[in-house]
């Protein structure tokens, strides 16, 4: 059994601010490519599975990867992927006479980001308090 990976397309899109359907800044396919190469690294370990690796179509993540059952290897997978594109946020700025506009500087967004992830790998995040037991 395997998870498609695009069961993971919408929580980056959350942790990264793009999840207006209206304006999406990152395509699909982009998160699809990060999500992969986070998956390649070894990125992924959780607590239920040894590791996670893409199938031979690289459609999926295998063994399954389900929320309810290795909630740590479902925020490294999210967050790992969101830091990559964390990383490019830089701010903007255009004006016109009547009007200005300034975004992209959010470092709140970043540091909660590395935060997270901080803690799914090595800290408190996701602890066995948050398992059912087996």
């Amino acid at each position: 059994m395997s998870t498609p990976l695009t069961s993971f397309i919408e929580p980056v899109r959350v942790i990264i601010g793009d999840n207006d359907p209206d304006i999406q800044i990152r395509e699909n396919s982009q998160i699809l490519a990060a999500i992969k190469t986070v998956i390649d690294l070894g990125k992924v370990s959780g607590v239920q599975a040894t590791g996670y690796s893409l199938t031979t179509d690289r459609a999926g993540i295998t063994p399954d990867l389900l929320a309810v059952e290795d909630p740590k290897a479902l925020a490294q997978l999210v967050y790992s992927t969101a830091q990559l594109f964390a990383v490019d946020v830089a701010p903007t700025a255009w004006r016109t006479r009547a009007f200005s506009e300034s975004i992209g500087a959010n470092p709140e967004r970043i540091m909660h980001i590395l935060d997270e992830l901080y803690r799914a790998t090595n800290g408190d995040g996701c602890s066995s308090l948050d398992y059912p037991e087996s």
